[in-house]
């Protein structure tokens, strides 16, 4: 497929997750029962992706480049997982962000947050740990954008 078919792919899958963040039906908690959880999101989605998902580009016979996440490249290709975690992260943050606006427009109440909130969390750790991968092998990382991968 061509760089710009996996944009629209990528975009229809945010998209449906910042669509199902506007329709979704999660109850809203206390924002002192949430803020554990998410502070935990963040940490778990961090150490997810810089320590698990990254042992793939540490094999020993491992022949393919390093890409850094890209919206023109498929995003499932089992060699390179971060093209995968960077759209369920960013499609977890569109998720909870959409929720949390609904929120504010129809409740509006700081004290009580929605759920959803959770999965923006944990989007945000991946995004993090990608991004510290990427910036501590800053040297193996290339970009695929001219690939077609």
């Amino acid at each position: 497929m061509s760089p710009r078919a996996w944009l629209v792919v990528r975009l229809l899958f945010v998209g449906f997750w910042a669509f199902s963040g506007i329709t979704s039906d999660f109850p809203t908690l206390p924002a002192s029962q949430l803020t554990g959880p998410i502070v935990f999101a963040i940490v778990v989605g961090a150490i997810g992706a810089r320590f698990w998902v990254f042992r793939e580009y540490k094999k020993k016979n491992r022949t393919a480049p390093w890409l850094l996440p890209s919206w023109f490249i498929n995003p499932f290709q089992t060699r390179q997982p971060f093209q995968f975690f960077h759209l369920g992260a960013i499609s977890f943050i569109a998720f909870g962000v959409t929720a949390a606006i609904r929120h504010a427009i129809t409740v509006g109440s700081p004290n009580f947050w929605p759920a959803e909130l959770f999965a923006a969390a944990f989007g945000l750790g991946i995004l993090g740990g990608i991004w510290l991968t990427t910036n501590t092998h800053r040297g193996r990382f290339v970009s695929g954008e001219n690939r077609h991968a």
